[in-house]
């Protein structure tokens, strides 16, 4: 069979595929992110971090545990060649700008030093562990008191009146769904809708 190719294809079916290492400053990468936003005379501000990864530091940090605690895929560990990989709060990073912000996997190497492998397979982790932990409490429908408290914010803070009466609510949204198909628009939405759970559910996680 191999004597029907010609011998160009031969020759590079013969030559050994090697995959290209790159020297990655993966410590050097969690440090400066820890100088930037965890430390305790961090460079930048609280506000910072909220307005960066889309929610209060001290979310992020109880949602880091309780995925640690979880998934030891987000545990720190050496490689085979002894060298630390991504640390969790890496990981975590990678999975925020992903999320929060539709970054592709390998933007994530430039800041965060993680190949584009390692980024989807964080955002993988990350997704399996959040359904597994918070489905029955932040993932469910709105039930009729969360309906209520919502309806209540939404009064406070002078909402139209539609907003007021369920019914009234339920037809307008149907009227809008159109307006929400276009595909910036959708993603202005939902990172509008991220930020709107995490300040009004935030301090329930923590």
């Amino acid at each position: 069979m191999t004597n029907l190719l010609p011998p160009q294809i031969l020759t590079l079916l013969s030559q050994s595929v090697t995959r290209r290492h790159l020297k990655r400053d993966r410590e050097g990468s969690h440090q400066q992110i820890w100088k930037d936003y965890f430390a305790e005379k961090c460079t930048y501000p609280v506000d910072y971090f909220h307005r960066r990864y889309r929610m209060r530091r001290e979310l992020f940090i109880c949602i880091l545990n309780d995925v640690e605690a979880h998934d030891e895929y987000f545990i720190q560990k050496k490689d085979y060649c002894g060298q630390l990989g991504c640390s969790s709060i890496q990981k975590m990073t990678a999975v925020v700008c992903i999320l929060a912000y539709g970054f592709s996997a390998d933007h994530c190497d430039e800041y965060l030093k993680m190949g584009k492998t390692t980024a989807i397979e964080s955002l993988k982790h990350f997704c399996d562990v959040v359904i597994a932990l918070y489905e029955g409490q932040y993932l469910r429908s709105p039930n009729e008191q969360d309906i209520a408290h919502l309806l209540q914010v939404g009064e406070e803070r002078g909402f139209p009146d539609y907003a007021r009466n369920p019914a009234i609510l339920a037809a307008h949204i149907s009227s809008r769904l159109s307006s929400i198909r276009n595909k910036g628009t959708n993603a202005a939405l939902r990172l509008d809708l991220m930020e709107h759970l995490w300040t009004q559910f935030g301090d329930q996680i923590v």
